[in-house]
């Protein structure tokens, strides 16, 4: 069963180095003990007896284990530490809390250094995830031209970055291919749409939505996605103090294709 650590969203605000840097030294700590930031009581989260669980203990870790791996990338100490201690990547970690006799995802929470500075929602979870790594995971719900909900998910799918112009004037873009299927639309294919709509509709929605979280990124000064990293390795003698005033402005485009495959829906 993994271990995991907690940290209450207030003291996140003002820094968890205190906290994480002793994980870091220590030899006792597996690199699968997974870390979250908990939205209410640490304790009552803890030690509350979950319907069909042994201990609270064993409900957490599953949940953890389980429940998160489809919306985000896993959040171990390992990871977590990666990305505080280097220079290119900040670090990001879920938010759960109880709610009534279950625990529940809230949104992942975003660090400049050791600091809890923002959050990105549930739905922008999937989001970040898809343009931050390769998955066979995660579910997705669009919404039609028509106002209708399609419950889409993903069969698999890859992304790529791609570094061009200058060392004083870079820019990214972020291509992602996901191969999906539609897990409800027969609503919206009544009125006479077709799959390659509902492609075109899953690609413009995700681009945009990524786009604006793109954004409140740049606006933040942080960077969950790692892109520094993909700058640095592109171009020689890579100045880390310049890159931190120009990272803000830097263009980063996202380019997102879709192809739906085993819908078991008839057009």
């Amino acid at each position: 069963m993994s271990q995991y650590f907690g940290h209450k969203k207030e003291l996140a605000k003002h820094g968890v180095a205190e906290l994480a840097d002793p994980l870091g030294r220590s030899t006792d700590i597996g690199r699968d003990v997974y870390m979250a930031v908990v939205d209410g009581s640490v304790e009552e989260l803890l030690t509350f007896e979950y319907p069909n669980a042994p201990t609270s203990a064993e409900y957490l870790s599953d949940f953890m284990e389980r429940n998160l791996k489809d919306i985000i990338p896993q959040p171990t100490v390992h990871a977590f530490l990666d990305q505080y201690e280097g220079f290119n990547q900040d670090p990001f970690l879920p938010i759960i809390r109880k709610k009534d006799d279950h625990i529940q995802y809230k949104g992942l929470a975003l660090f400049k250094d050791d600091l809890y500075v923002g959050e990105l929602s549930n739905k922008d979870s999937y989001i970040f995830k898809l343009f931050y790594e390769k998955t066979k995971t995660g579910t997705y719900e669009i919404s039609f031209k028509n106002k209708k909900y399609i419950a889409t998910e993903n069969i698999r799918s890859k992304v790529k970055y791609k570094v061009s112009g200058s060392q004083d004037n870079p820019r990214v873009s972020v291509h992602v291919s996901v191969i999906g299927e539609v897990k409800d639309a027969s609503s919206v294919l009544k009125k006479g749409n077709t799959m390659k709509e509902v492609e075109k509709e899953w690609s413009k929605e995700t681009t945009e939505r990524a786009e604006k979280m793109m954004r409140k990124f740049q606006e933040l000064k942080i960077d969950p996605l790692g892109i520094g990293e993909k700058v640095r390795s592109h171009f020689r003698n890579f100045d880390k103090e310049a890159w931190k005033d120009r990272y803000p402005t830097v263009p980063v485009q996202f380019y997102m294709k879709v192809r739906i495959v085993n819908t078991g829906i008839t057009e």
